[in-house]
């Protein structure tokens, strides 16, 4: 393989990294190792592209190479996994490896997106509304109008049924006034009433006396 990496001074500050000499060497032979481009390859049977900083290996690769036992590569990518440093994959025969310090721009899109995450999911349950915000007072006092609106109507519904019912009992009593007077004049002692004095008008009276 061909190429160049760059060896970071603050790799020897690291105590995960510097723990040791063993520790070291897979952590250096790891950067060696990965690929710098989008590259096609195998991982066990399944075709994949492996994307800057992921190299694909094996415990026993990594043992020949660095002259390290097999449980002591695994005891030091568990660390290193642990520390956040890498993210490893495995199958049946091999493993993928992701530096996770390889390509910055790529793990701070993937910390802005799960922060985003969280934001969205701890926004929906009240949707974004404070228990004391103007848009939430302003639900509750519409809901409140609303409840109340039916309670008024039903109130000036009842009113003005009993208005009308008062102007018809009103009505009623007149035209039973009115017909009892007409009853009264058509009647037979009006009528002799209304005679008398017809006569009394006209001095028929005089002429009927004795």
């Amino acid at each position: 393989m061909e190429g160049w990496f760059k060896f970071e001074r603050k790799w020897l500050d690291n105590g995960v990294i510097s723990r040791d000499s063993d520790h070291l060497a897979v952590w250096v032979y790891l950067h060696a190792r990965a690929v710098f481009e989008p590259c096609q390859t195998m991982f066990g049977k399944d075709p994949v592209v492996l994307q800057p900083g992921q190299v694909i290996t094996g415990r026993r690769s990594l043992s020949e190479q660095l002259k390290i036992s097999e449980s002591k590569i695994t005891r030091i990518l568990r660390l290193f996994e642990k520390a956040g440093l890498i993210r490893q994959k495995t199958a049946s025969s091999c493993r993928m490896i992701t530096l996770l310090d390889a390509d910055p721009a790529r793990l701070l899109q993937e910390e802005n997106a799960k922060s985003e995450q969280h934001l969205n999911r701890d926004k929906a349950p009240n949707d974004g509304l404070c228990e004391g915000s103007p848009k939430k007072s302003e639900q509750h006092a519409n809901r409140a109008r609303t409840t109340n609106e039916p309670r008024a109507n039903t109130y000036k519904e009842c009113k003005n049924e009993k208005n009308d019912n008062n102007a018809n009992k009103k009505r009623r009593v007149c035209k039973t006034q009115t017909r009892k007077d007409a009853e009264s004049i058509f009647s037979g002692e009006a009528s002799y009433d209304l005679a008398a004095f017809t006569r009394s008008a006209i001095g028929l009276e005089d002429l009927d006396r004795p």
